[in-house]
């Protein structure tokens, strides 16, 4: 035995410098003081959108989506098979279905008023930014990073929450309510992270336990909320091997359980039929991971390129934001575009594999913020990789796509500049000073950029307008445009809009520009243009025969040019095309009305009644035309 063991000598403990003297940490550098800062920050930044109004996709998924209106369908007892609406809103349904229970819990509280949407965007915005304070905290502490050099700790996990928190490149995620998805998928993957870490660092077996558990549970829950979240048990894997200690099969088998939990993406893209068999109905139409565009696999590769290149301008420089951009696309490699872009990704990923295989050298002084940088660089494209790769989707770029990627840009940032500003302070003490008003005048520049971008979401017209603006050689803009003038009376500016529309859609046999030629002509009519009205409906009907809108309103614009021959024959067409088509069948009976045939008008307005009972028009008809009416008497 050794003879210490017996050594009964009086001995004072050693006592390191920095616990000689036990001195309280200094107020602003408390974590709780920090995640209030991030909190606080996040309130003022979107203290301006509390009002901002529903547009574009939350018409579709909010405004007139029957399936957040009844829990009955989350919990199966009505079947959404049946349901009448937007194919997409059903897959969607399958595919997300914790995001919309957060809608319908929405729903059911505040019906169609904004604000509440929108707090609890702000809410799930702000928990992921203190979120990435804890992440960053608990990195800190592997057994990797722990005794290594990466410039001033506290401040790393409070920079890029704030920056995180303050960006602009974040506002779509936040403040276009539908994008809740991206918002909260990344929420429940920060949480199973967060818990992850938590179970490796904890000392308690017990406690390791209920974190892991957690952990699989939020991985799960992140899966059932939006695709991107199929990315996050890879990193999570990545960082076990980057951060962490332990034998190679015991840490795999750690990780296979969540790793399991990425079999729900794929899964949830299946439907079971009536007869319990298994169809794949859904998979071409459900959105970001499997919503195929018509566009090769190698042209969308290769615009990505460009895409991405964009996304990392975007967060250095977040100026021209956009919704709707006009973005072209790229057939080959050799396009200088894709060329340098190409060059440009080779190289970041070059540098992280470089500093990676750096920080293996155990005698680095600065292995640790190089590994670190490789962690974010990977994060970065790893998460990005579902809808920046070689899955094409019809959109070719939207901002919220980088919501979850930038966690991993920001960690790389600030893995680079935090250690040269900690040199620099060293041989220079007054940079110090110089480098903390730096970080405050850019958290305050991202900031006032970010509470700007959300002003132009505070009105439908003036969010338009700005991507009108910014897309002007692009249809899709002018026609959203266009629909909302019309809804606010602004029928010149209207028609500008969609003239516009029909001049750049470059597409001239498809179904959707037949529709703007429809909503043109209607347009024309309410301008007295009847030549140009007649011109447009019979352009829309030679793209789309089909069209039982069309037919009725290229019949009324007859009727109302006493043509009541050809009206009549429009009529019926569009009642031929679709029987329930109510505005057609009351047109038709005016028309019977007009001729003189009201027994046939009658029969008209009896079948709308038997579809809508309260149906205004077609009682004040009877009513008029047959006074004694049963069917009156009993309304009466």
């Amino acid at each position: 035995m050794s003879k210490h063991r017996f050594n009964h000598k009086k001995e004072h403990p050693v006592v390191s410098p920095d616990s000689a003297v036990q001195t309280p940490t200094p107020l602003l550098k408390r974590p709780l003081v920090h995640m209030l800062m991030v909190a606080v920050l996040g309130i003022l930044v979107y203290s301006n959108t509390l009002h901002a109004p529903f547009a574009f996709d939350d018409e579709i998924y909010i405004v007139s989506n029957p399936l957040i209106r009844d829990f009955g369908y989350f919990t199966g007892s009505i079947p959404i098979d049946k349901v009448s609406c937007d194919p997409d809103v059903k897959n969607n349904f399958i595919t997300r279905p914790v995001t919309y229970l957060t809608l319908a819990l929405n729903y059911s509280i505040h019906n169609l008023n904004t604000t509440g949407y929108h707090i609890f965007n702000i809410v799930i915005h702000i928990s992921n930014g203190i979120l990435v304070y804890i992440l960053m905290s608990l990195l800190l502490q592997t057994p990797f990073l722990k005794h290594e050099n990466i410039g001033t700790r506290s401040r790393l996990p409070l920079l890029a929450a704030l920056l995180f928190i303050c960006h602009p490149i974040q506002t779509q995620a936040v403040t276009y309510l539908v994008q809740r998805a991206a918002s909260l998928a990344t929420f429940f993957c920060l949480a199973a992270f967060v818990f992850y870490m938590l179970s490796r660092l904890s000392e308690s077996s017990g406690k390791r336990f209920g974190y892991y558990s957690a952990t699989v549970l939020f991985a799960a829950i992140a899966m059932m909320t939006k695709e991107i979240s199929f990315t996050i048990p890879v990193v999570m894997a990545l960082y076990e091997f980057l951060f962490h200690e332990g034998r190679a099969k015991d840490r795999i088998v750690r990780l296979l359980p969540i790793l399991a939990t990425m079999i729900l993406v794929p899964a949830s893209v299946l439907s079971i039929d009536a007869d319990h068999s298994i169809t794949l109905n859904a998979i071409n139409r459900s959105i970001d991971l499997v919503n195929f565009s018509n566009m090769s696999r190698s042209d969308y590769f290769y615009t990505q390129l460009t895409v991405i290149v964009n996304y990392i301008r975007l967060l250095f420089f977040p100026f021209g934001q956009n919704l709707d951009y006009d973005y072209p696309v790229y057939r080959s490699l050799l396009n200088p575009h894709v060329f340098l872009s190409s060059a440009f990704l080779l190289a970041i990923c070059g540098v992280a594999v470089y500093f990676l295989r750096l920080s293996q050298k155990v005698a680095n002084p600065e292995r640790g913020w190089q590994r670190l940088f490789f962690a974010g660089t990977a994060w970065f494209f790893i998460t990005l990789s579902v809808e920046s790769s070689f899955i094409p989707i019809d959109d070719m770029i939207f901002e919220h796509r980088v919501y979850l990627p930038s966690i991993g840009f920001f960690m790389a940032a600030i893995a680079l500049l935090e250690p040269a500003t900690a040199k620099l302070a060293i041989k220079r003490p007054s940079f110090e000073s110089f480098a903390r008003y730096a970080v405050i005048a850019i958290i305050a520049i991202l900031s006032i950029l970010a509470f700007s971008r959300n002003n132009v979401w505070g009105s439908r017209i003036g969010l338009l307008e700005d991507i009108v603006a910014k897309s002007s050689e692009k249809a899709r803009p002018h026609s959203n445009l266009g629909l909302e003038y019309w809804k606010q009376g602004r029928n010149l500016e209207a028609i500008a809009e969609f003239e516009k529309t029909v001049r750049l859609d470059t597409i001239t046999n498809d179904q959707w520009h037949g529709n703007q030629l429809i909503n043109l002509a209607i347009l024309y009519m309410t301008t007295d243009r009847w030549n140009d009205a007649e011109e447009s409906f019979k352009k829309a009907l030679a793209i789309n025969p089909g069209s039982s809108i069309g037919h009725n309103s290229l019949g009324y614009l007859y009727f109302l040019k006493e043509r009541l021959k050809e009206a009549e024959i429009e009529f019926n067409i569009a009642l031929g095309i679709d029987k329930s088509y109510i505005k057609a069948r009351n047109n038709l009976g005016m028309l019977l009305e007009k001729t003189g045939r009201n027994e046939e008008a009658l029969q008209n307005y009896a079948h709308v009644l038997q579809q809508s009972p309260k149906d205004e028009f077609a009682i004040e008809r009877i009513r008029a035309l047959k006074p004694d009416s049963e069917r009156i008497r009993r309304i009466q």
